[in-house]
């Protein structure tokens, strides 16, 4: 699979990242869209659900050393407020039948393991 940090734009996006002190740079990356998520919306949906997840205690692989270190220096931050959001926004990734496969298919993985998170979370895994 491709790395979800590697398109420019999230490269721009992870800058912003590192410059917060607070979960807006993710949230805004996570607002609904109206439609199908074109190709540089998803790929920031999927590197903040991936920033979440990761956040969270999941593994991600090829998570940028940078986003590591943000996520150790923000561990205060509430991340899990944000995981309804990143659920709902993978899923439209997943849903854009026009959208790029590797892309499709690395939000499909990410949203199960999110799935499961809240169900451990609430105590059913």
């Amino acid at each position: 699979m491709s790395d979800p940090f590697a398109p420019e734009e999230v490269q721009a996006w992870v800058q912003a990242l590192l410059e917060a002190r607070e979960v807006g740079v993710l949230r805004q990356a996570l607002q609904p869209g109206n439609a199908d998520p074109d190709d540089t919306e998803a790929d920031l949906i999927l590197a903040a659900a991936c920033t979440v997840a990761a956040g969270l205690g999941l593994v991600v692989a090829d998570l940028p050393g940078e986003v590591a270190g943000w996520l150790q220096v923000n561990k205060r931050l509430d991340l899990a407020a944000l995981l309804p959001l990143a659920r709902v926004q993978l899923g439209r990734v997943v849903a854009d039948q026009h959208g790029e496969p590797a892309r499709r298919q690395q939000a499909t993985v990410l949203l199960a393991r999110l799935h499961r998170e809240v169900a451990i979370q609430k105590g059913c895994g």
